[in-house]
């Protein structure tokens, strides 16, 4: 699911949140596929870890499944700097640009290169993973893409 953060490629099409800082700090707007209406939820890279590594380490995780990206199938919306990336609350493409191009360049729609193969919805339930491991993601989607603008920026200076 959705993880991002440091290391985080910027060709492609995945990888939103790093391509759309990097397209910031080069100046270039941000291009959303379609209406931008579909729905993410973001989980930071140490948190994803976090959960790898518990999971490696707890025996009770042996048969249970579990699962890491979001807290419950809900679409209710909150305001972003509290938004715990896992947290179960799904975040609109379209906000997310808006979001983090700030004032400093546009967002625009664009056609979308495979429209067939774009998902509309995508929400993790993490109920088993903290349930089992008592793992709950502690990065919030406003310290994580703060994280990763300095990674890219350091990486931008090198």
């Amino acid at each position: 699911f959705n993880t991002y953060g440091p290391f985080q490629r910027i060709d492609g099409e995945g990888g939103v949140i790093a391509i759309f800082l990097d397209r910031v700090m080069h100046h270039q707007n941000l291009l959303v596929y379609g209406d931008g209406l579909q729905t993410r939820d973001f989980l930071y890279v140490e948190d994803c870890a976090d959960f790898i590594v518990r999971a490696g380490l707890s025996p009770a995780s042996a048969h249970a499944g579990a699962r890491i990206g979001g807290g419950d199938a809900s679409s209710d919306r909150a305001p972003f700097s509290l938004l715990v990336g896992g947290s179960g609350i799904e975040i609109r493409i379209i906000d997310l640009a808006c979001i983090i191009a700030g004032n400093a360049v546009a967002v625009e729609n664009v056609a979308h290169i495979h429209p067939q193969s774009e998902i509309k919805r995508l929400l993790c339930d993490s109920a088993k993973a903290r349930a089992f491991l008592g793992w709950q993601p502690q990065v919030s989607l406003t310290e994580g893409i703060e994280r990763t603008r300095i990674w890219l920026r350091e990486r931008m200076n090198e």
